[in-house]
């Protein structure tokens, strides 16, 4: 049964920043640290290095209890990861029983309070269809709908976010994509991926039990991917709201703070007649201490706000980086400037 969400908090209207930092007291379905599953930190490495080796002799993950998979999104989540091939430059399409498992994660995530939520705020602002039926045909055409990489409908939004990829071409190789940390425990589990070591945030130590991580891995049998940044914890439903708030709302990034750590969301957006698909999305990782506007959630605020009735068109239409009025999210940190469009292939 859907679970209704609250009201909308006007803030919420004209902040995403504020939006997106709030959904985290919304995450019914979210994993605690501790708890539900453990992270064995070990080496920090430097992103810009590359592949200079393995400085961990460990899993990233220590432990992650396997009830959580018996939960309604976290199953149907995976229940999607085997639909795809890994290699770029291979077309693909949907089977009718893929298409049906699509459409049960998308039920699954839209009877939970973050999507819900995201969905009332953004059909406020005019950015999204009122009714929940177009909403969700919206989502399955933003993130399921196929587009070019290296060959024609060889891949999509949610395969290239969560499930991750091995490039072609200037990316030969080397893994593109993957910022989910449940198909990353999962391809552990399985010994197909490989940690390196992580990337501490700005000013800081990282904590096992921060919510954003930053990795240096090998996956799929391909060569390392030099920085990787994904939530930790946060529920299917909880991701796809975070990063369907910023997209839909018009924000190429959005920043905010998760207990007390900078995040900057990055959402990169295909244009096509038929409805915008994401072409990426994923956090960065900033610096404790660098949230925006003071905004901070139980566990841990801004978005450009609407003008004259309706949501800002982001400032670059292609999946990369664009311009901004203000300092982008990588010149907080440089070295995620470097591998920026390494990371997007």
């Amino acid at each position: 049964m859907a679970q209704p969400p609250p009201p909308v908090n006007p803030a919420h209207l004209q902040d995403l920043s504020a939006a997106a930092a709030a959904l985290f007291a919304l995450d019914d379905g979210g994993a605690a640290p501790g708890r539900d599953y453990a992270l064995d930190l070990q080496a920090a490495v430097r992103g810009f290095d590359g592949a200079g080796g393995d400085s961990a002799g460990r899993p990233l993950f220590a432990r992650v209890d396997g009830a959580i998979f018996s939960r309604p999104t976290y199953k149907a989540f995976v229940a999607l990861l085997d639909n795809y091939t890994a290699q770029t430059g291979v077309s693909e399409s949907s089977t009718p029983a893929q298409a049906a498992e699509e459409s049960a994660f998308l039920d699954a995530c839209l009877a939970t309070r973050p999507l819900r939520y995201v969905h009332t705020l953004l059909s406020a602002r005019g950015a999204a269809p009122p009714a929940l039926p177009d909403f969700k045909a919206a989502l399955h055409q933003m993130w399921f709908r196929r587009y070019t990489r290296a060959a024609r409908d060889d891949t999509s939004g949610f395969e290239h976010t969560f499930v991750g990829e091995v490039g072609s071409g200037d990316a030969a190789g080397r893994v593109v994509g993957l910022h989910n940390w449940v198909r990353f425990a999962l391809l552990e589990r399985a010994g197909h991926a490989n940690f390196h070591g992580h990337i501490p945030p700005k000013r800081a130590r990282a904590d096992p039990g921060d919510r954003v991580v930053s990795i240096q891995f090998s996956a799929f049998g391909a060569a390392a991917k030099d920085i990787s940044s994904m939530f930790v914890g946060t529920s299917p439903e909880l991701e796809l709201a975070l990063y369907t708030l910023v997209f839909m709302g018009g924000s190429e990034e959005t920043r905010f703070a998760v207990d007390g750590v900078g995040v900057c969301i990055k959402a990169f957006r295909i244009r096509s007649k038929y409805g915008d698909k994401v072409g990426s999305a994923f956090p960065m990782l900033l610096g404790k201490g660098d949230g925006v506007g003071g905004y901070s959630t139980p566990y841990g605020g801004g978005g450009r706000p609407p003008q004259n009735g309706r949501p800002p068109r982001p400032q670059n239409g292609g999946a990369g980086p664009g311009g901004s009025s203000q300092p982008s999210c990588g010149d907080v940190v440089v070295y995620l400037i470097k591998l920026l469009l390494k990371a997007l292939k």
